[in-house]
Order: structure tokens, then sequence, then C-alpha cells
């Protein structure tokens, strides 16, 4: 094991999800903000809102975006849980403001990728506080138990 012990292992097996588990540090995670800034300003709108382009796969466009995606503690935690033959297949950016009324629907990625077999690893990277007052996700496992 890289990063997880084998009781986060299993947590992760039984529940579906493991959390937190910090991968970025307040520099790194500020630095990214500031990339997503930048690029935000040089498309003059919020990514999450602009060209599918930019909401989807970011991390073919942006060099920032491939190297967060390849961030060694992210993929060591990955491979923990999968082995080492990680694929990067799509990255997402959910932009949801504090105290903002946007929300991203409750859902499973698995049925939007169209990978066969249903056995996939999301890696879920808070840049800022992702608090309650900031509007955190809900999670449900897959047992139906939050």
């Amino acid at each position: 094991m890289k990063a997880l012990t084998e009781q986060q292992i299993r947590e992760y097996r039984y529940n579906g999800y493991l959390f937190p588990i910090p991968a970025l540090t307040p520099q790194e995670a500020g630095d990214a903000v500031k990339d997503l800034e930048r690029t935000e300003m040089q498309l003059g709108s919020p990514l999450n809102k602009g060209d599918m382009k930019w909401r989807g796969a970011t991390h073919i466009y942006l060099k920032w975006a491939n190297d967060l995606v390849r961030h060694p503690r992210i993929l060591d935690i990955v491979e923990d849980v999968i082995g080492p033959d990680i694929l990067v297949y799509w990255s997402t950016f959910f932009i949801k403001d504090p105290k903002s009324p946007a929300f991203t629907a409750w859902h499973q990625d698995a049925t939007y990728f169209g990978l066969e077999p249903l056995e996939h690893v999301t890696a879920w990277v808070a840049l800022t506080d992702a608090s309650s007052d900031a509007g955190c996700m809900d999670v449900v496992t897959q047992h139906g138990k939050p």
C-alpha cells in the first residue's frame, strides 16, 4: 500500500467511497485555484459554464489540469484501490460557490461513462473548503445508507 491502510481499503470496498483523504497541500490546492481562475479569465466565463470542451476532459486541454489528475498522491490512493494500471478517462469540474443555489443532482458516475464493466474510481478533489456551510456533497453508500 502506498497511501491507504488495509482498513481504509476495506471501508472503500464496503461503502463504495472513502473520505477524507488529504492529497494536496494547501499550497497545491491554492495554486490549482489560481490556475482555474486564470483559465476562466482567458475564457471570459466560469469553466463549468463554457463550451463542453472545457467542462469535460479538461485535462486534455489544460496542462495544469493534466498535472492535477496525475498528481502522485492522488494516483497513489487510486493505485491502492485498483492497482497500477490507471487510465484517466474523464475530468469534470463541478464548481459551486458557497451559498449559491447551484447543485449537481444525485447521480452515479458510471452511468455516464459507457464503460464495461462498471468498475472505476472517481477521485473527487476539493480545491477549496468543502464544509457543510460551503454546500459539500452528500453520498449514499452502495447499501443505500448515507
